[in-house]
């Protein structure tokens, strides 16, 4: 078969189902407004309409009518078919268009099949990001992005902590956090754990950096940092029990160095007035 000519029939389907409400697909006959008819679109003839909804890619609903098996897998399709048309001539801008409110946001249907395009279209990514930062992580897949690019999504976060966290802490147990916590990106992280946590927007990029590290795999550079931070009578306890809470799982810490930990606490040497670090001490121990 014509894999590519399968994948951009399923793209092109996809992004009708996803963006133009086309509820599902038959191959002939007369339906209703939410189906589309595939004799009567005309579309590139390359595209295999027919053959690509008898694919796994679709699922049968009467035998007559088709539809999308799985609304991630359509937002994947439709991002990747769109990456393919940017890279020959469609206009990034034209398809951010169709993706975007009078605001400038996201349409929060269109935010998946938004953060795919991201992956899948460098052309498009910094536009994205500007987008819906949130988004590109929550719901796509940043690991693979650039150090600056990266960057720009931790900076247009902690921008939004100026005016709204809430949209921040929206999925906050997502796996996909730990996109930016990749080992390219230690120094930039631990300039953001180091800045000053007595301004909000500050804390709150602490918090989503913490959440981050805590999803990926362990950056070994960032142990002592981590640790520094637990003791830091500046840092508010939540945090620096999020940050015990990170060395905990990543590093560990051998029972001579959680009971100095303890005793420091307890003599005073490090402030744990709510006990929380002492409660995450005594679950480790």
């Amino acid at each position: 078969p014509n894999l590519a000519g399968l994948a951009d029939a399923a793209g092109y389907l996809s992004c009708l189902n996803l963006m133009a409400d086309v509820r599902d697909f038959a191959k002939f006959g007369t339906h209703d407004v939410h189906t589309a008819v595939l004799n009567m679109l005309n579309p590139n003839p390359a595209l295999k309409l027919q053959e690509v909804i008898e694919t796994r890619v679709f699922a049968s609903i009467d035998g007559e009518t088709f539809a999308p098996v799985h609304r991630t897998i359509a937002e994947y399709l439709a991002a990747q078919y769109l990456a393919r048309r940017i890279k020959v001539n469609l206009p990034v801008g034209r398809v951010l268009a169709m993706l975007q409110g009078a605001d400038g946001g996201i349409f929060t249907p269109l935010r998946g099949l938004h953060a795919w395009l991201a992956v899948y279209a460098p052309e498009a990514r910094t536009l994205c990001i500007d987008a819906d930062p949130i988004g590109v992580v929550l719901y796509g897949d940043v690991s693979g992005f650039s150090v600056t690019e990266k960057q720009k999504i931790l900076a247009n976060i902690r921008a939004m902590a100026k005016f709204s966290s809430a949209a921040i802490w929206q999925k906050w147990d997502s796996a996909t956090w730990s996109g930016l916590a990749t080992h390219d990106m230690t120094a930039v992280l631990k300039a953001a754990l180091l800045a000053d946590v007595s301004i909000e927007e500050n804390r709150i990029l602490a918090s989503v950096v913490l959440k981050a590290l805590e999803a990926a795999s362990a950056i070994p550079a960032l142990s002592e940092t981590l640790l520094e931070l637990v003791r830091k009578s500046t840092w508010p306890e939540y945090l620096r029990g999020f940050a015990l809470k990170v060395a905990l799982k990543h590093f560990g810490l051998k029972g001579a160095h959680l009971q100095m930990l303890l005793d420091d606490i307890q003599s005073g040497a490090v402030v744990d007035s709510g006990s929380t670090v002492t409660l995450f001490l005594v679950l480790a121990g």
